[in-house]
């Protein structure tokens, strides 16, 4: 929720701490990450520019921050739905459209969570955390979906899925595909296509 800008407010810790990632997850979406500071996030909120860091130690820490808040919305409670459908198939089907949906209506937040400084050089230890928690979601669908197929096989298998819809949502997210290649319904066939495949026994 946006402040009055150079107002002062009283906040409990913990609200201030929510309003600032609901007002940092707002302007990463509009702007993306790279203009994002502390300071630019202080008077988005109406506080004094030295109150984000009761919360944030610095802008990574910030940047740190709405990126785990993406992956909570992305495979933690934002998929809670999807863990409650019983087929594993259907699961991992739906698992996958959720999955690009969300890097197609946040292409920005996908972007900080995916391709940002805190995946160069390496994964922050807490970004890498939040992925294998995604990840996990989607390999018990499809452990339970083929159960019967060789370890080295399904490792083939979830990796080409996993490349599939990461390198699709990728390429939609800056237009390097052709723009009848963007639409949802293309992408859903993706979807069927490639866990087709995955799932299939031969």
């Amino acid at each position: 929720m946006s402040r009055k800008t150079g107002s002062t407010h009283s906040y409990h810790r913990e609200n201030l701490r929510r309003d600032l990632l609901e007002a940092g997850f707002s302007y990463v979406c509009e702007h993306g990450h790279d203009t994002l500071s502390v300071r630019t996030l202080a008077s988005i909120v109406g506080v004094s520019s030295g109150a984000p860091y009761h919360h944030f130690a610095d802008r990574r820490a910030l940047l740190l921050a709405l990126a785990c808040d993406g992956y909570e919305r992305l495979s933690g409670t934002g998929a809670d739905n999807l863990r409650v459908i019983s087929d594993p198939l259907e699961r991992l089907r739906a698992i996958s459209r959720h999955f690009l949906l969300f890097a197609h209506q946040y292409p920005r937040l996908f972007d900080l969570m995916y391709e940002s400084e805190l995946t160069r050089p390496q994964l922050d230890p807490l970004i890498k955390e939040a992925q294998l928690r995604g990840f996990a979601l989607f390999r018990e669908a499809m452990v339970q979906a083929v159960p019967t197929i060789p370890e080295q096989d399904f490792a083939t298998r979830i990796l080409s899925v996993w490349s599939t819809l990461f390198g699709f949502a990728m390429l939609r997210n800056k237009e390097i595909i052709k723009p009848y290649e963007m639409s949802q319904d293309i992408a859903d066939s993706v979807v069927e296509y490639i866990i087709g495949m995955a799932a299939s026994v031969r």
